[in-house]
Protein backbone atom coordinates (compact mmCIF):
# COMPACT_ATOMS: atom_id res chain seq x y z
CA UNK A 1 0.00 0.00 0.00
CA UNK A 2 0.80 3.77 -0.96
CA UNK A 3 2.58 5.28 2.22
CA UNK A 4 3.64 8.66 3.37
CA UNK A 5 5.89 9.32 6.46
CA UNK A 6 5.51 12.76 7.66
CA UNK A 7 8.07 13.51 10.59
CA UNK A 8 7.43 16.76 12.80
CA UNK A 9 9.75 18.31 15.11
CA UNK A 10 10.41 21.25 17.30
CA UNK A 11 13.84 21.86 19.10
CA UNK A 12 13.74 24.60 21.72
CA UNK A 13 17.57 24.47 22.47
CA UNK A 14 16.30 22.40 25.62
CA UNK A 15 14.71 19.93 24.01
CA UNK A 16 13.39 18.20 20.76
CA UNK A 17 9.96 16.48 20.79
CA UNK A 18 8.26 15.37 17.78
CA UNK A 19 7.03 12.04 16.13
CA UNK A 20 6.57 10.87 12.72
CA UNK A 21 2.75 10.23 11.32
CA UNK A 22 2.66 7.27 9.00
CA UNK A 23 -0.56 7.40 6.47
CA UNK A 24 -1.69 4.42 4.71
CA UNK A 25 -3.87 4.66 1.60
CA UNK A 26 -4.29 2.47 -1.45
CA UNK A 27 -3.76 4.68 -4.34
CA UNK A 28 -1.16 7.51 -4.50
CA UNK A 29 -0.41 10.40 -6.91
CA UNK A 30 2.91 12.09 -7.40
CA UNK A 31 3.71 15.43 -9.28
CA UNK A 32 6.80 17.17 -10.32
CA UNK A 33 5.87 20.41 -12.02
CA UNK A 34 7.64 22.93 -13.48
CA UNK A 35 6.59 26.70 -13.33
CA UNK A 36 8.52 28.62 -16.06
CA UNK A 37 9.43 32.46 -14.86
CA UNK A 38 6.12 34.60 -14.75
CA UNK A 39 3.65 31.67 -15.75
CA UNK A 40 -0.12 30.43 -15.02
CA UNK A 41 0.02 26.22 -15.02
CA UNK A 42 -2.40 24.45 -15.45
CA UNK A 43 -2.47 20.97 -13.79
CA UNK A 44 -4.54 18.19 -14.44
CA UNK A 45 -5.58 16.71 -10.91
CA UNK A 46 -8.82 15.51 -9.23
CA UNK A 47 -9.50 14.39 -6.00
CA UNK A 48 -12.49 13.21 -4.21
CA UNK A 49 -11.93 15.06 -1.11
CA UNK A 50 -13.98 12.59 0.95
CA UNK A 51 -11.47 9.71 -0.45
CA UNK A 52 -8.16 12.18 0.89
CA UNK A 53 -6.58 10.74 3.27
CA UNK A 54 -3.14 13.02 2.88
CA UNK A 55 -2.01 15.76 0.92
CA UNK A 56 1.55 17.65 0.65
CA UNK A 57 3.38 20.56 -1.46
CA UNK A 58 6.22 22.45 -1.46
CA UNK A 59 8.18 24.82 -3.94
CA UNK A 60 11.58 26.04 -4.63
CA UNK A 61 10.34 29.18 -4.96
CA UNK A 62 7.49 31.58 -3.76
CA UNK A 63 4.08 30.39 -6.19
CA UNK A 64 0.52 30.43 -5.23
CA UNK A 65 -1.86 27.58 -6.20
CA UNK A 66 -5.70 27.96 -6.69
CA UNK A 67 -7.83 24.77 -6.75
CA UNK A 68 -10.52 24.49 -9.57
CA UNK A 69 -9.68 27.47 -11.36
CA UNK A 70 -7.39 30.29 -12.85
CA UNK A 71 -6.36 33.17 -10.89
CA UNK A 72 -8.23 35.04 -12.68
CA UNK A 73 -11.48 33.31 -12.23
CA UNK A 74 -13.25 31.97 -9.15
CA UNK A 75 -10.89 29.47 -7.12
CA UNK A 76 -12.33 27.46 -4.42
CA UNK A 77 -8.94 27.90 -2.45
CA UNK A 78 -5.86 30.05 -2.58
CA UNK A 79 -2.98 28.91 -1.36
CA UNK A 80 0.20 31.05 -0.47
CA UNK A 81 3.73 28.19 -0.71
CA UNK A 82 6.61 30.35 0.49
CA UNK A 83 9.85 28.27 -1.07
CA UNK A 84 10.90 25.16 1.10
CA UNK A 85 7.55 25.84 3.38
CA UNK A 86 5.99 22.83 2.98
CA UNK A 87 2.02 22.68 3.02
CA UNK A 88 -0.04 19.38 3.94
CA UNK A 89 -2.19 17.84 5.48
CA UNK A 90 -3.77 13.97 6.59
CA UNK A 91 -6.31 12.81 7.81
CA UNK A 92 -4.71 11.46 11.18
CA UNK A 93 -3.90 14.92 11.98
CA UNK A 94 -6.87 16.11 14.20
CA UNK A 95 -7.64 19.60 11.73
CA UNK A 96 -10.19 20.09 9.34
CA UNK A 97 -9.23 19.04 5.69
CA UNK A 98 -8.34 22.25 4.73
CA UNK A 99 -10.53 21.91 1.26
CA UNK A 100 -13.82 21.17 3.02
CA UNK A 101 -16.07 19.79 1.30
CA UNK A 102 -14.82 21.06 -2.25
CA UNK A 103 -13.71 18.24 -4.49
CA UNK A 104 -10.56 19.04 -6.53
CA UNK A 105 -10.95 19.13 -10.26
CA UNK A 106 -7.78 21.05 -11.28
CA UNK A 107 -5.55 22.90 -9.84
CA UNK A 108 -3.39 25.87 -11.27
CA UNK A 109 0.00 27.14 -9.98
CA UNK A 110 1.29 31.14 -10.48
CA UNK A 111 4.58 31.78 -10.97
CA UNK A 112 4.72 35.27 -9.94
CA UNK A 113 8.67 35.62 -10.27
CA UNK A 114 10.44 37.42 -13.53
CA UNK A 115 13.74 36.23 -12.64
CA UNK A 116 13.44 32.24 -11.21
CA UNK A 117 11.23 29.53 -12.79
CA UNK A 118 10.31 27.15 -10.04
CA UNK A 119 9.05 23.59 -9.30
CA UNK A 120 6.41 22.28 -7.47
CA UNK A 121 5.91 18.83 -6.23
CA UNK A 122 2.84 17.13 -4.54
CA UNK A 123 2.25 14.06 -3.46
CA UNK A 124 -1.44 12.75 -2.31
CA UNK A 125 -2.68 9.56 -0.94
CA UNK A 126 -6.63 8.79 -1.27
CA UNK A 127 -8.42 5.43 -1.06
CA UNK A 128 -9.44 4.97 -4.33
CA UNK A 129 -12.20 2.13 -3.65
CA UNK A 130 -14.67 3.56 -2.14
Amino acid sequence: MPTHSITKTCNDGAETIGRAVVITADGADTRTIPVPISTEVAISIVTDVSQLKSFFMISDKNVTVYQNAASGGSPAKTIVLLANQPWEWNNLSGLTNPFGSTDTTGLWVKNFSATDAAVLKIKQLVDATV
